[in-house]
């Protein structure tokens, strides 16, 4: 290389140094062609060796469609989204978990409160709701007709005697508006302790009602599994003493403040009274009061 006058290096000013330059590139490039060749043909040996191979063994088996639904039906769920899922237009859920009590009738009772909201745009009818053993799927109560008007009322209604919710008052019967949430009282009694489930869940039968003369949807939905408490009872000594007494509004079937003492506490829904007694001293004709 040598200068020019532009102040660059010119290739070709060495014309021994240009011609020993491109003498060895034709010399590598007369090599590499041979061992390129060489290289191709083993690869082509190859394939076909492994192609002849795969055809004279035992041909690999294709699953048909009937194995590959047999397939997917069998694998297992415990990851994934339960084959049963499916939407529904109300919600569910228990006001707090439900616990056995033995009562004076002898039976033992679960009284708990289920909550259903309306979670669609369109009114929403309950006709039936049922408590179920959760692993048999047997009811164990059904609440429809007038049990259910009786048993079935708005969070906050038309008050009745001694403030609970009186249920002739409200002549939407079962009706839920969109975004309502109603309560059902729920009262599940058995003769004794083992004839008890381990586990409830919830039947709930009713019907969309669209505008107009369209036809109500149906829906038939399986809501609020929950468990049974198992932890025993707190016993108290008798909180009264000396004459007679007469207790009075405790649990389960009937609409007492007691029972029905729906309140909010520190932003929750609580029946703190739920199995609440009043007791009313006696005078010795059997009197509670007397009117003057």
């Amino acid at each position: 290389m040598s200068p020019n006058r532009r102040g660059g290096w010119d290739h070709a000013s060495n014309p021994r140094a240009e011609a020993g330059h491109m003498a060895a590139h034709r010399r590598r490039s007369w090599v590499s062609k041979p061992t390129w060749r060489l290289t191709m043909a083993i690869l082509i040996i190859g394939v076909l060796a492994g192609c002849a191979s795969a055809s004279a063994g035992t041909p690999t088996a294709t699953p048909s469609s009937s194995d590959l639904s047999t397939a997917a039906s069998d694998l297992p769920h415990e990851g994934g989204i339960d084959p049963g899922t499916k939407f529904s237009p109300v919600v569910a859920s228990t006001l707090a978990q439900p616990a056995p009590v033995q009562a004076s009738d002898g039976k033992v009772h679960v009284a708990y409160e289920l909550l259903i909201t309306n979670a669609a745009a369109l009114p929403v009818r309950i006709e039936r709701i049922e408590a179920r053993d959760a692993a048999t799927q047997k009811s164990v109560l059904i609440k429809s007709g007038g049990a259910l008007q009786r048993d079935f009322t708005p969070v906050s209604g038309p008050r009745g005697d001694e403030s609970t919710v009186d249920p002739s008052a409200d002549q939407r019967s079962s009706l839920l508006a969109a975004s309502e949430t109603w309560v059902a009282w729920m009262d599940v009694s058995v003769p004794t302790p083992p004839d008890l489930p381990a586990r409830l869940d919830h039947r709930l039968v009713g019907a969309l009602v669209p505008p107009g003369k369209a036809k109500p949807i149906p829906f038939d939905v399986a809501v609020a599994a929950v468990e049974i408490g198992t932890q025993p009872p707190t016993v108290l000594s008798a909180p009264v003493r000396g004459g007679v007494w007469y207790m009075s509004e405790g649990c389960c079937r009937d609409d007492t403040h007691h029972r029905r003492g729906l309140v909010p506490i520190d932003g929750q829904l609580m029946v703190g009274q739920r199995f609440a007694i009043d007791f009313y001293k006696l005078d010795d004709q059997y009197r509670t009061w007397i009117a003057i």
